[in-house]
């Protein structure tokens, strides 16, 4: 029997002046919470607990989200609402196996973080290494030291003793044993906050023994400038048909809707970002709706990547008109006109 701990009861003191970091909104749609279980076995877990302050669920109206977020993935789930903000990360898991009496395998994953791992038992941390990331504020991570055969030798917070970081998911083979350690570390020392790596020190101590499990395509969402950084990599493209991906035609005089070429380097731009994953295509056209045919069979044939095309704009100038706020900066639109025909895209965008 394995669980899937995520405790989101804390006071997200980092993310200031805005709704809890984890309800915060992905590119994709999904809850950030949401998004950063989604490269895990989901599956392979018996049940998946979000923990939650109750205060953050009423003060934002964000149950009914919740539940509607976590229905959709298609697991089994209980949610737990606690009356009072935790310490420590620590702290909320031990509340957790305690209101469910949780036993066997546990997986803590952090709210504020992505990547992709396989399932795993027994007690071991998710780690990646510095030189497999672009960028991230290294003094904020715990880092641990391992021997030849992959097992830990030490665990220490916020200081760089090797290349291999913890990278949110933490393993334990028996929830009660880390019930127990917790108590043991909590009663140690009742003032400052008692980190995952504690105990897991603690347990290291007593001898039991931790591996690694190296993961794959991590994303750090851990202070709102990670995040507003990290959602800069996606974009929305709204990008003309004549004149930008195909040279110019038209319904009544000179090259016919449907009949020009491509011009290459701009095509080979859009499709370039189009295979990031991180960019939605949208064709806008100003050809009536009654060329769609010819028009898909142009984009069909010169191999134009897009998501969705809109017809039958007017033949004038487009205004695109966005809000933003402090979940999503200022700007969140950008206007490009490049000269008609010209097949340097990449050089303005």
């Amino acid at each position: 029997m394995a669980t899937l701990i995520l405790p989101c009861a804390g006071k997200s003191t980092r993310f200031k002046n805005i709704r809890p970091k984890w309800s915060l909104t992905h590119p994709y749609g999904e809850l950030m919470l949401v998004q950063g279980i989604k490269g895990l076995e989901l599956d392979k877990y018996d049940k998946i607990i979000p923990v939650f302050l109750k205060e953050h669920l009423d003060d934002f109206k964000l149950r009914e989200g919740v539940i509607e977020s976590f229905n959709k993935l298609n697991v089994k789930y209980e949610i737990l609402e606690l009356d009072t903000p935790t310490k420590s990360q620590s702290e909320t898991v031990a509340r957790t196996i305690e209101a469910f009496n949780i036993e066997g395998d546990i997986l803590i994953k952090d709210c504020d973080d992505y990547f992709d791992s396989e399932y795993t038992e027994g007690n071991t941390v998710c780690v990646c290494s510095l030189h497999e990331v672009n960028k991230i504020i290294a003094k904020n991570k715990s880092y641990v030291q391992i021997n030849s055969n992959n097992l830990i030798e030490t665990i220490v917070e916020k200081s760089v003793i090797s290349d291999l970081f913890c990278c949110g998911g933490y393993n334990f083979k028996d929830a009660q044993e880390f019930l127990k350690t917790y108590n043991k570390v909590s009663k140690l020392d009742n003032e400052g906050e008692i980190y995952i790596s504690h105990i897991i020190y603690q347990q290291l101590l007593e001898g039991k023994k931790f591996t690694i499990k190296q993961v794959s395509n991590y994303e750090d969402w851990g202070t709102i400038e990670d995040w507003n950084e990290y959602l800069n990599t996606y974009k929305t493209i709204f990008t003309d048909l004549d004149g930008v991906l195909v040279k110019n035609s038209g319904e009544y005089f000179g090259h016919k809707w449907g009949t020009t070429e491509a011009l290459k380097n701009n095509v080979d731009h859009i499709n370039k970002l189009y295979d990031t994953g991180r960019v939605r295509v949208i064709i806008t056209t100003s050809r009536k709706s009654s060329y769609k045919k010819q028009t898909l069979d142009q984009l069909d044939k010169l191999g134009i990547k897009y998501h969705s095309i809109i017809f039958d704009l007017l033949h004038c100038k487009r205004v695109l008109i966005n809000d933003f706020a402090p979940t999503n900066n200022f700007p969140t639109s950008t206007g490009i006109n490049i000269p008609r025909n010209n097949n340097n895209l990449e050089e303005y965008f």
